[in-house]
């Protein structure tokens, strides 16, 4: 009888280690499909806003770990400001976890003087 119960407690303990393992996976596999999603979907609410689909604008979209990133240029502050906003959105109603991190820079459009 007694064999029967250590034979039980250790079937028991192997599966529990295995369990552990398969609940980490799994929390993988989530980050990993949640970064497969939200770059196109930050992308796409990106472009389509008037006032970051501007050809003087350059934004890539990325996430590396647990983070969302957003590099590149913008011509205003005003731009930097909205691709924050659009993207946390996104990240807000994907109900991720991820940060986001906007590493855009200003570069304004030099301003061409007219000629007489």
């Amino acid at each position: 009888m007694l064999k029967y119960a250590v034979f039980a407690l250790l079937t028991v303990g192997f599966c529990l280690a295995g369990c552990e393992k398969t609940v980490e996976a799994a929390k993988e596999d989530t980050t990993a499909t949640m970064d497969a999603t939200l770059t196109p979907k930050v992308k796409s609410a990106i472009i389509s806003n008037p006032i970051l689909n501007d050809p003087n604008n350059l934004i890539d979209v990325g996430t590396e770990g647990e983070k969302v990133y957003l590099r590149g240029h913008v011509v205003s502050q005003e731009a930097k400001s909205e691709a924050t906003q659009i993207a946390q959105r996104v990240l807000d109603e994907s109900g991720s976890k991820f940060e986001l991190v906007n590493e855009l820079e200003i570069v304004p459009v030099p301003k061409v003087e007219d000629k007489p």
